[in-house]
């Protein structure tokens, strides 16, 4: 006999395994889920820290070139730093060789420009600008995000050998307090992508057992097990989604309460964030209808029995 009412656990069980897995592999090749980001740092505006410091002489590790440039210019234009700062901050990010943006996922980050400009104009809006990504990191499973190397990494890729990550963090008087709050978070990235993965493992057992029970006729104490099963599941998948809200809150708000200084900003995933909840409730939802089916559904069939007895 085929139980219909187990059709909608094993339906729930197996789309909250599809969300995990999409959760914990979204961005990890260029192109793949990309928006689905934890949180996305924003460099695009890092060079009007540096056009400040080259315009006041106080600048190092720029190429002579460009510092030869900044000085020839006229002396009204010297004393608008600011609007020289947001003219020249692409260039500087461009022959440093940064991106314009890093965007944090659960195995890697992703890195790209914005395209047509990185920052909306009189004929570029906000909604015209989009992420290329052109390049992501290898996927590994104790991933969490340092800008540090990711910074490195897009110095190496640009052949920039006259200058290293800490000297050019030194250069922008990069907040400590960034790297300090994004240092934390390496236990918190290694919990997430180990609670997700029992997730995964746990969303398949529920598939298994519903798709069993669709035809067969458990006994109240597999019901039971059901029921456990399924509670743990909804525990893995909560405390999965939570560390990733606290990953998402955590690392965007300090980005953004120290970036400003040196031209960074961060954005959370909030479409992440969506994801993931939408996985927990599919296993919730799950949840609720083994609890209805172990205690309503018993008791009318103890209901029937008692009532052929009689």
């Amino acid at each position: 006999m085929i139980r219909i009412f187990a059709i909608i656990p094993a339906l729930l069980s197996a789309g909250a395994l599809v969300i995990s897995f999409l959760c914990l592999f979204a961005g990890n090749k260029p192109g793949f889920m990309e928006d689905f980001n934890l949180f996305n740092l924003n460099t695009s505006r890092i060079g009007s820290t540096l056009a400040e410091n080259a315009l006041n002489g106080e600048n190092s590790i720029l190429p002579s070139s460009i510092t030869n440039i900044l000085n020839e210019l006229p002396e009204d234009v010297r004393n608008s730093i600011e609007s020289i700062a947001s003219t020249a901050a692409d260039s500087f990010a461009q022959d440093l060789g940064l991106d314009d943006f890093y965007s944090a996922h659960m195995l890697n980050y992703c890195a790209g420009d914005y395209l047509p400009n990185a920052i909306p104009n009189a004929t570029v809006s906000e909604d015209d600008i989009y992420k290329n990504v052109t390049v992501c990191s290898s996927p590994r499973s104790s991933y969490w995000f340092d800008p540090r190397d990711a910074l490195q990494d897009s110095l190496d890729r640009a052949n920039v050998t006259t200058i290293t990550v800490d000297q050019l963090l030194e250069q922008l008087n990069f907040p400590n307090e960034i790297i300090t709050a994004l240092d934390a978070l390496r236990i918190a990235y290694r919990a997430m992508f180990t609670l997700y993965v029992v997730t995964i493992c746990l969303c398949f057992i529920m598939f298994v057992i519903s798709a069993i029970y669709i035809f067969t006729h458990g006994s109240r104490i597999t019901a039971c097990v059901v029921i456990i099963i399924s509670l743990l599941t909804f525990v893995a998948s909560g405390a999965a989604s939570g560390v990733a809200t606290a990953v998402n809150v955590i690392g965007a708000n300090a980005i953004n309460q120290y970036g400003d200084q040196v031209g960074i900003e961060a954005d959370m995933g909030r479409k992440f964030l969506a994801l993931t909840w939408a996985g927990t409730a599919a296993v919730f939802i799950g949840l609720l209808y083994w609890f209805v089916d172990c205690c309503c559904g018993r008791s009318r069939k103890s209901t029937r029995y008692d009532t052929y007895e009689k």
